[in-house]
């Protein structure tokens, strides 16, 4: 049997697009490491509350939050710099470039360890 991969969400607000496609992003990642969200949030020393949301888009990452997602996901360097832009570099409506949203999309894990 042949699973259809989940699509990215959309948000209304363009402001929150950014946080959505990260937090899509980094979820996809925790879920091809095999980890719950417990275990992340434990990982990375924060509340599995504070994960969860950052997982939905609710709420970015501090930026030191950020820095041990980055080196803890076990991401590459094209995900770290992709991620980052999509928190911090993002227009000022919150939109993200096409080309960062594509490379966030088009480099989701697949359920295989990296």
């Amino acid at each position: 049997m042949k699973t259809e991969k989940s699509k990215p969400p959309t948000a209304e607000n363009p402001a929150s697009t950014a946080a959505l496609a990260a937090g899509f992003f980094l979820s996809r990642c925790r879920q091809s490491l095999g980890w719950s969200q417990r275990r992340t949030s434990r990982q990375l020393g924060i509340s599995q509350t504070a994960w969860r949301n950052i997982e939905l888009g609710i709420k970015p990452p501090s930026r030191s939050t950020l820095l041990k997602i980055l080196y803890r996901l076990y991401l590459t360097e094209a995900q770290k710099k992709n991620i980052t832009m999509a928190y911090y570099e993002h227009d000022n409506d919150g939109t993200i470039s096409h080309s960062t949203r594509e490379s966030l999309f088009k480099d989701l894990p697949n359920g295989k360890k990296q």
